[in-house]
């Protein structure tokens, strides 16, 4: 891992999706790793309220330059998009090719996922950066 960053989702506009049920913040993280000499960003957002599940987002071949600001776009992007990943912003920013979604393990919601599931989904993060 070469970064892990969690940041509150902003305020945008008259939404309250920056906020979870109990008024807590919602918050993003973005965790850089590297693997085989290259370099991905993994993406979840808090949905431990139920609200929306998300799944998560690998990014590939992130600009280290650029990252800041992107993540800053990416995290309004993600409440004007009513908790969804604001993929025409993403496609702007890295292009179709370059980030896909990872559906989570069944049960992740009721936090009841068995070990064998949770490696499933790890295998599809690191087959999906594989492929690229």
């Amino acid at each position: 891992m070469f970064f892990e960053k969690t940041l509150v989702l902003p305020k945008v506009g008259r939404s309250r999706l920056h906020l979870c049920k109990d008024g807590s913040p919602r918050v993003i993280k973005a965790v850089g790793l590297r693997r085989n000499g290259s370099e991905f960003v993994l993406l979840e957002v808090d949905a431990s309220d139920g609200v929306k599940m998300l799944s998560t987002k690998v990014l590939i071949g992130v600009d280290g330059e650029t990252w800041r600001s992107d993540f800053e776009r990416i995290r309004r992007g993600v409440v004007k998009s009513s908790l969804n990943w604001p993929n025409g912003l993403l496609d702007q920013l890295y292009g179709k090719e370059r980030y896909r979604g990872v559906n989570h393990p069944k049960g992740l919601g009721e936090l009841q996922v068995s070990r064998e599931d949770m490696e499933g989904w790890a295998e599809r993060v690191v087959r999906e950066q594989l492929t690229d």
